[in-house]
């Protein structure tokens, strides 16, 4: 299954938080990850705290992971459109309307998130992590 993880997601992988990346593991354990997406929205959410911060460990960490461990889709005026679309219709933030519309042009099967602000989106299968708290 390919799942898109959004920021947030990606920071309490990378960053190994304590209290979320259990979320995050039972999650892509039950959703049987097979293949990370990603995109230069999100790859530019997270590398700005550690480049503020001039974190040149985590910043290595980042590409690391973005390396091994993702694919990256490659973000055109086609999504740019859908995301525009989707900004629209629910909503959204235009980074996470960038991201979402990311996730739908990869192919993702799931979108994988930590918040709960796209309780309107149908275009593509929404997860929490949350959803993992309380199992």
């Amino acid at each position: 299954m390919r799942i898109f993880p959004d920021s947030d997601v990606v920071i309490f992988l990378v960053e190994d938080h304590p209290k979320f990346r259990p979320l995050v593991d039972a999650a892509l354990s039950d959703l049987q990850s097979g293949s990370l997406m990603t995109c230069a929205m999100v790859r530019f959410e997270t590398l700005t705290k550690p480049t503020q911060n001039n974190d040149h460990w985590l910043l290595q960490d980042y590409h690391h992971f973005y390396r091994t461990s993702c694919q990256s889709h490659v973000i055109t005026e086609t999504t740019f459109d859908l995301a525009l679309t989707l900004r629209a219709r629910h909503r959204l933030k235009s980074p996470d309307a960038i991201n979402l519309a990311c996730a739908i042009q990869s192919g993702s099967e799931v979108f994988l998130i930590n918040d709960r602000d796209y309780k309107t989106v149908t275009e593509i299968r929404i997860v929490s992590i949350h959803h993992y708290a309380n199992p």
